[in-house]
């Protein structure tokens, strides 16, 4: 409880510098009384059944966990596809030290269990309550139940993780462990507020999950492969094609669904005219929800998402600012040029892909809980997403060809 207490009053230290005095009486006040819960519920002594109920989309899930007698190992993670997608390198990483543990990932996103199922050995994936995803101290609260009921190793991922052990048989890894946290932690008990702030560290996303964990995860360990049946999908299409993406999460949209993540759908269009001239098709992916970007080839919502990974795996190359395709595109070996504006590259972008910013104005991203429909700054068009320029895109696709040594007849189907 006094580490609790300590990780708090650091977390009240950073909103206090981000946002003033006010703004942080008012979130005491609110996690006093989720703190107060989360004291009541380590209290109450509650029927599996009743736990079930309230933890988790389905019951089950204990008497699942129950019935294997390996070491077991638990992860908890919420979040998008790229979030569910770093995670699976995560459990690479914990198979290749304990191969023989039994892996449950506890998740929000149901559509992810195709990517955990196909990327990482895993032996059960649970989707958590809308309760748990909304609340921070629910879900911390889970991850130290079930580590006390079932899990003898829990991983709590928010970037920065915390490492959760059953018994002193893992004494000296805890000790190793919590002091690895304590020097990274800064915003994990407000995440994802001032997940920006994490970039103090200079480490990308996946190196700091290293080093707050002591485990080596790498995007080198993700490896995809795809069935017959998704394949089929690319049948038609041509030999030569770039794909194209315009979307947004879907709980962060605004109301013309985009969000300042998203760059101008003219200049998307301006930048696929020019590959149209070029001979070279561009597929656009998304949801039906998505605008429609000009001249592209639409197949929005006409595919699963093991199909899209199928377009992308033939795609040459991506175009998308940063989000859950260009994870995939990453996981199946096809490069990607994407555009950074709130988001940093120095914690998301790929090494290998053609990551582009400009200006002087970025990585403001859960600076404030609205930055996804206002920008923190203020300004009505974010400066970072203004810098782009359609022409700036269009040298980076022509430095690409010219490496790439494009024909133009290898367009035709």
């Amino acid at each position: 409880m006094l580490r609790l207490l300590r990780n708090h009053y650091k977390s009240f230290q950073l909103y206090y510098n981000n946002r003033g005095i006010i703004l942080t009486i008012k979130r005491s006040i609110e996690v006093s009384i989720e703190l107060f819960f989360y004291i009541f519920l380590n209290i109450l002594n509650i029927s599996d059944y009743l736990f079930e109920k309230y933890y988790f989309c389905t019951t089950g899930v204990l008497k699942k966990i129950k019935s294997n007698r390996n070491l077991k190992i638990g992860i908890f993670r919420l979040g998008g596809i790229g979030d569910i997608i770093e995670s699976c390198a995560l459990v690479n990483a914990l198979k290749n030290k304990w191969p023989d543990a039994d892996i449950y990932l506890f998740i929000k996103n149901a559509r992810g269990n195709i990517f955990y199922n196909n990327i990482a050995q895993l032996s059960g994936v649970f989707n958590v309550s809308d309760t748990v995803q909304e609340n921070i101290f629910l879900q911390t609260k889970l991850a130290n139940t079930m580590t006390k009921k079932l899990i003898d190793i829990f991983y709590i991922d928010r970037y920065v993780t915390k490492v959760l052990y059953k018994n002193s048989k893992f004494l000296n890894e805890e000790k190793e462990t919590d002091k690895l946290f304590d020097k990274y932690n800064l915003n994990f008990d407000v995440f994802p507020l001032f997940t920006n702030s994490l970039l103090l560290f200079g480490m990308n996303v996946y190196d700091l999950k290293s080093a707050s964990s002591g485990l080596k995860i790498s995007p080198g360990s993700l490896k995809f492969s795809i069935d017959l049946d998704a394949l089929n999908i690319c049948k038609n299409l041509p030999e030569y094609f770039f794909t194209i993406h315009h979307g947004s999460d879907i709980q962060m949209k605004l109301s013309n669904n985009i969000q300042t993540k998203n760059w101008f759908i003219n200049r998307w269009s301006a930048v696929v005219d020019y590959l149209n001239k070029k001979g070279i098709p561009v597929i656009q992916l998304g949801v039906p929800g998505d605008q429609y970007i000009k001249n592209a080839t639409d197949v929005r919502g006409k595919t699963t998402l093991l199909e899209t990974a199928a377009i992308l795996k033939k795609s040459k190359l991506h175009l998308d600012t940063e989000g859950g395709l260009v994870h995939i595109a990453k996981i199946v070996n096809t490069k990607s040029l994407v555009l950074f504006v709130p988001t940093a590259i120095e914690f998301y972008g790929y090494k290998d892909n053609i990551n582009l910013k400009a200006g002087n104005c970025h990585n403001c991203w859960w600076s404030k809980r609205n930055w996804q429909y206002e920008c923190p700054k203020g300004y009505k068009i974010p400066e970072c997403m203004n810098s782009i320029t359609v022409d700036m895109a269009i040298k980076s696709i022509k430095d690409f060809l010219k490496s790439n040594q494009f024909n133009a007849s290898k367009t035709t189907t």
